[in-house]
């Protein structure tokens, strides 16, 4: 299977309109459907869902821009000019950092669940993971368009097929490679199944927070294993570890002991549980919130 040889779709006058947009678009929009009928199944209206859709969205392309931007000012952006500064704005030639995009993506879950007091931070962030998977699995699909995101390169005819490997023509390369943006689609996929599976017995209801830290857990065992096959990757200085790959274990294992230890009763997440009680307590939580995390022994809570 070829990749494209152009990544334009079409044109609008002067303006190109690339496929590795418009799968992007295509899959914010099918994570804020994803967020809406969740959000009904709970008798909750699409209008928080709206609003919650757009403070993520935005501040996380705002901090996606800002990560990749200010480590580069004096040197691909200089901003004594007004050249500079309109570099720093123009979106349509790349540079956007991913990791950026989490923090203001959970910037936008507390920014919007402060505005709205009656909904809860933790129970927020275990629906955004799940819209993020989705989001996720069709935008990795513009990978194939751009031809980004492919790993080693697969020399036996053998295994010269897709889904198993795609065939790079980018740079004068014409080889076939690891299809990597498919791998992780199709991770990203279980991990959805198996995150709606959780949503639909309410595990967010008797554990809020815990569908957000399986997301963590499973993305960095995904992102970590899947450094391995990738050509090019950072590496701290005068070794072959990969950055991305220690930041995807750390947060995985770390995860990994959170929820044993939530699991457990050991600790709670009812810091990020605080809400105003609404006529529908489906909406909201089973209990009121008087404090923060709290460490449980013997059957009771010790602040």
């Amino acid at each position: 299977m070829e990749t494209p040889s152009t990544d334009i779709a079409f044109t609008i006058g002067d303006i190109d309109i690339f496929c590795y947009a418009i799968m992007i678009t295509v899959g914010l929009l099918l994570a804020l459907a994803l967020v809406t009928y969740l959000l009904r199944k709970r008798g909750i209206g699409a209008e928080f869902a709206l609003e919650l859709f757009l403070w993520v969205v935005i501040l996380a392309v705002v901090c996606c821009r800002l990560f990749y931007v200010v480590p580069r000012i004096g040197k691909t952006y200089h901003l004594d000019t007004a050249e500079g500064w309109r570099e720093v704005f123009n979106l349509r030639n790349g540079g956007l950092t991913i990791i950026g995009g989490i923090f203001g993506g959970v910037l936008g879950i507390i920014c919007c669940c402060l505005r709205n007091k009656m909904y809860s931070i933790a129970r927020t962030a275990d629906l955004v993971v799940l819209a993020l998977l989705l989001g996720q699995i069709v935008g990795r699909w513009g990978n194939y368009f751009n031809q980004e995101l492919y790993g080693l390169r697969i020399d036996d005819p053998a295994w010269q097929w897709f889904p198993f490997a795609v065939y790079i023509t980018e740079d004068n390369l014409n080889e076939w490679h690891c299809a990597l943006f498919f791998y992780e689609g199709v991770l990203n996929f279980i991990g959805l199944c198996l995150g709606l599976t959780m949503y639909h017995f309410k595990i967010d209801k008797r554990k809020p927070f815990m569908i957000a830290l399986c997301y963590l857990l499973w993305y960095g065992l995904v992102r970590g294993s899947l450094e391995f096959l990738k050509i090019d990757h950072a590496t701290f200085p005068g070794t072959e570890v990969g950055i991305v790959q220690v930041i995807c274990y750390c947060m995985a294992a770390l995860c990994a002991v959170l929820i044993a230890l939530y699991y457990k009763g050991i600790i709670n997440f009812k810091f990020l549980d605080k809400y105003n009680k609404t006529p529908d307590p489906d909406c909201t939580a089973f209990y009121d919130v008087s404090g923060g995390c709290e460490i449980i022994e013997g059957g009771e809570a010790k602040k």
